[in-house]
């Protein structure tokens, strides 16, 4: 007897194409993308702090800058960072076939976390996945 997986709320950034957020949505998770919530020129720090808050997976390609956010938030706070995130590190073009290729490892991932407030990643370059925990 297969278990009923979580739904995942996804927070998609400007730089994400709206193929991959459809392919999520039609996979039964929820998309929220920040165009629709926030102004587009909302700092990269706000937009980790919101996510975090609504416990919403951040997915982007703006890689280096959600690093350096989440290291200064564990030098600051002393804690990890709770905020989960995807980094899309493979060519935009790619995104959405990449995430097809991710799903289930994502999922399970988040599965996994169940109620706990641990941050993670998952690094999706074009040729390799890796999870960060």
């Amino acid at each position: 007897m297969s278990r009923a997986r979580k739904t995942i709320n996804f927070f998609t950034d400007n730089d994400v194409s709206d193929a991959v957020g459809a392919f999520l949505s039609d996979s039964g998770h929820h998309v929220t993308r920040l165009r629709d919530v926030m102004v587009n020129t909302s700092a990269d720090e706000v937009i980790a702090a919101a996510c975090r808050k609504s416990g919403q997976m951040l997915i982007t390609h703006n890689v280096k800058h959600f690093k350096r956010i989440a290291k200064d938030y564990q030098v600051s706070h002393g804690e990890v960072d709770s905020l989960c995130r995807i980094e899309l590190d493979c060519k935009q073009f790619i995104a959405k076939d990449r995430m097809a290729e991710a799903l289930s490892l994502i999922e399970w991932e988040w599965e996994r976390l169940g109620n706990e407030k641990k941050g993670f990643r998952i690094s999706i370059g074009d040729n390799l996945i890796r999870i960060h925990r």
